[in-house]
């Protein structure tokens, strides 16, 4: 079957686009066309070709799933709103373990550790050291400080990209176990032994029951901020789909 060759009116038609954006294509080198006479001529074999390329390649409005895909200032709202009603020190970080926002309702123990570089250093340790967990249900741990712990997930298109964070707490009788070790950690920490003493009053304690119910409303938390990545996800494609029309 002989090629048929269009004329510029005529891939008007057949592409649906304006004579601008095919004339802005052309001088791109982004359609395949040639000159007759000083008019353009177009192949439809060569065409038909060249729309399957386009429909087979990953768009480039695509922008993937990542922690810069979240509304930080409404994370952080959220995340404070959290804090203060569970009465727990929480962050978001990403999964390298530093930190997206701002801390959340520290106590004074925690506050003295992450003001020195290698406090805040163990800490951003601890919460990279959760980021390997499998397992959805947020769980407590021990950070390096011996304080408890838990991580939630925050998924954008079932893709791990960041972790939010409760605790500085401990259950039940813990707190002996973290005065035992506090001269170690304040010489970890390049802290005076006695301010970190004087602090040990401000760490929370919870009992068993009060812990799981953490851990469920951690567990929600995280559904929430995956939830505005989603959303935020969305919103820039649509703007960088939008930006890249308009260039054409």
């Amino acid at each position: 079957m002989a090629d048929e060759l269009m004329t510029t009116r005529e891939l008007q038609e057949f592409l649906r686009l304006d004579r601008t954006t095919i004339y802005n294509l052309l001088s791109e080198g982004k359609l395949p066309g040639f000159k007759v006479g000083g008019q353009w001529r177009f192949s439809r074999r060569e065409i038909e070709a060249w729309l399957r390329e386009q429909q087979a390649a990953p768009p480039a409005t695509a922008v993937r799933p990542s922690p810069d895909v979240l509304s930080l200032d409404c994370v952080q709202s959220i995340q404070a709103i959290f804090a203060e009603a569970m009465d727990v020190g929480s962050v978001v970080t990403r999964l390298d373990g530093e930190p997206l926002t701002e801390i959340s309702n520290s106590c004074e123990f925690c506050n003295l550790i992450l003001g020195t570089p290698e406090g805040y250093q163990r800490c951003v340790g601890s919460w990279r050291a959760l980021a390997s967990q499998r397992a959805r249900r947020p769980k407590l741990h021990r950070c390096h400080a011996g304080l408890l712990y838990a991580r939630g997930r925050i998924e954008v298109e079932d893709e791990f990209v960041a972790m939010v964070f409760a605790g500085q707490i401990v259950v039940d009788g813990a707190l002996e176990e973290i005065e035992t070790g506090i001269e170690e950690l304040a010489s970890a920490c390049n802290l005076p032994v006695d301010r970190l003493r004087e602090a040990l009053p401000s760490i929370r304690r919870r009992d068993a029951e009060a812990a799981e119910r953490l851990m469920d409303l951690l567990e929600r938390l995280g559904e929430t901020l995956s939830g505005i990545g989603r959303q935020q996800l969305v919103l820039l494609r649509k703007l960088r789909h939008i930006a890249e029309v308009t260039a054409l």
